[in-house]
């Protein structure tokens, strides 16, 4: 963790070493899904893929973004681009191909 990060473990998951320091576990607006939950994420050119719940934003972003999502690496969770939210409508539980993966 940077020492300008103010992040906390959230449910007793180890911190990452960069963190958004607005991180917290509850979402800032009603939304169906929970820190932990393993889920579908599908980016802005439609390829969908395993993503876990690390926290949220404490608000939403200009582009409508407050959901930190975490991406499987085949070896263990990865928090990717740490410092982008991503937009609760790009999260689904339909169909999903990871059940089971890193859980």
């Amino acid at each position: 963790m940077n020492a300008n990060s103010k992040a906390k473990p959230i449910h007793g998951a180890p911190v990452p070493k960069d963190v958004p320091s607005d991180m917290q576990a509850t979402p800032p607006e009603p939304f169906d899904f929970q820190v932990g939950e393993v889920v579908n994420y599908t980016n802005g050119n439609g390829l969908t893929a395993c993503a876990k719940i690390r926290g949220f934003a404490k608000e939403r972003t200009s582009y409508g973004g407050f959901v930190y999502l975490e991406h499987w690496s085949g070896t263990g969770w990865r928090l990717g681009a740490w410092w982008v939210p991503e937009r609760p409508d790009a999260i689904t539980r339909k169909g999903l191909p990871c059940q089971g993966v890193g859980q």
